[in-house]
């Protein structure tokens, strides 16, 4: 199966309905945002990029050889100073650009492309097969834009 990693908290998890594949299929849509995450046992809120409104984003299970269909939908603000998907490397840029990166999925740089860069207001339809040989595993996910990735984790 795969799994999306799930914050635990004290014993409580966060509520999120998973994307979870059915006959062999999964399709999903992973929505970034900025939304208010509230930590009752600490009674503190704050605002965070989040996926579908939640943080963590909602669990992905899917199994070897199943058909992957995520539409990724950027819904941040724009991009500060022009700064954007077409600024030149190695220099910051794309702040509120995004792309999906999964690790381990054993996926070829088309389907698992951290160049890719979903400015704000874009969409993106990741689709790919799950290697079979890809076994049971639990896996992580997040954005991965070259010039922001290690702000966006």
């Amino acid at each position: 199966t795969l799994l999306a990693l799930s914050l635990i908290c004290h014993g409580t998890a966060t509520t999120r309905p998973p994307c979870e594949s059915q006959h062999g299929r999964l399709v999903c849509t992973l929505r970034v945002e900025v939304a208010t995450v509230r930590l009752p046992y600490k009674n503190i809120s704050f605002q965070a990029r989040t996926y579908n409104g939640k943080f963590p984003g909602p669990p992905i299970r899917a199994a070897p050889g199943d058909h992957v269909s995520i539409l990724l939908q950027n819904r941040l603000g724009d991009n500060a100073n022009g700064l954007g998907c077409r600024s030149n490397f190695p220099q910051f840029r794309a702040a509120n650009s995004t792309n999906l990166h999964i690790h381990g999925i054993h996926a070829d740089e088309t389907q698992d492309n951290t160049f890719a860069c979903v400015g704000p207001g874009s969409d993106m339809l990741y689709e790919y097969k799950i290697n079979p040989d890809t076994g049971t595993s639990t896996l992580w996910y997040h954005p991965h834009v070259m010039g922001s990735s290690a702000m966006q984790l």
